[in-house]
């Protein structure tokens, strides 16, 4: 006599269609996790590659503001700061506008070597610092600072104690 099956387990006609449809939820939401992580380096690269920009323009900056003051020194105020150039368009290296991208340089007196007034030697205030800011449309901004030193021509001369004459080139 032959054996038979509990009236349970005859009747699973639907029980493959479910697991095919689970398995298939599973492969999307895992393809959807891929696609997920790899927008989000595309999103972080875009976002190393702004942020570099945007420091190297403030750093061009910096050296705007230097070569200024190397030409006027007279441009620094005894007090407060000056500004050398304000929202002014930035540049890249073919000298091409960047659009939206400005520039802010400003230039001031800062002190003495330990922070406060004079004490810095024989030119008192000797110290000053340039500040770059840039921004971006939307709404990043880059900020770098460059202390300068003023140093004398006489670094230049020889020092002597004694002179016994002729010529010194």
């Amino acid at each position: 006599m032959p054996r038979s099956l509990p009236p349970c387990t005859r009747d699973e006609r639907g029980v493959a269609l479910i697991m095919t449809l689970l398995l298939a939820f599973l492969v999307a939401a895992i393809a959807i996790g891929a696609i997920m992580m790899s927008g989000n380096n595309v999103l972080v690269s875009r976002y190393h590659a702004r942020e570099a920009g945007l420091q190297s323009a403030a750093d061009a900056g910096l050296e705007i503001g230097r070569d200024s003051l190397n030409r006027n020194p007279g441009m620094l105020p005894a007090t407060g700061d000056t500004v050398l150039a304000l929202n002014q368009p930035v540049r890249d290296a073919q000298n091409q506008i960047i659009p939206g991208y400005t520039r802010s340089i400003y230039a001031g007196r800062t002190g003495g070597r330990t922070g406060g007034l004079g004490s810095a030697g024989q030119y008192g205030l000797n110290l000053a610092s340039v500040v770059s800011v840039i921004s971006d449309p939307r709404g990043a901004v880059a900020a770098r600072r460059l202390l300068l030193t003023q140093s004398s021509w006489s670094q230049f001369a020889v020092a002597v104690n004694s002179w016994t004459g002729g010529p010194v080139y």
